[in-house]
């Protein structure tokens, strides 16, 4: 077996688990995770990224927005800040979505026909 996260650097790497726990690349990818010493966080899938989410501030207060890293953010991406996500299809297309609505438009690159 390979070893694909250099030892040394392990601990430097965050990994944001949100797949059911049976789900066995969730297992794979966070007992390797764990076997490497990287920092392992938990979500949802309904609550991965702060649209939708809500989070009970600590004056009782809820918040709604991507307040960004640090600052109580109710989704876990943000909350987290991860440095390697697993995800199966057709949560990177959720993700992708996701992105595209906040920017608002889709760019493509035309394809060069040489």
């Amino acid at each position: 077996m390979r070893c694909v996260l250099p030892p040394l650097a392990a601990p430097m790497y965050r990994y944001l688990a949100y797949l059911p726990a049976a789900h066995i690349l969730e297992f794979a990818v966070e007992t390797g995770m764990l076997v490497f010493g990287a920092a392992v966080g938990y979500s949802d899938p309904k609550t991965i990224s702060s649209k939708g989410a809500v989070r009970r501030m600590p004056d009782g207060t809820l918040n709604d927005q991507a307040t960004g890293f640090g600052k109580k953010p109710p989704g876990g991406i943000q909350e987290f800040a991860p440095t390697v996500m697993a995800a199966v299809p057709k949560i990177w297309d959720i993700l992708k979505k996701g992105a595209e609505d906040a920017v608002g438009c889709v760019v493509t690159v035309p394809c060069c026909q040489c």
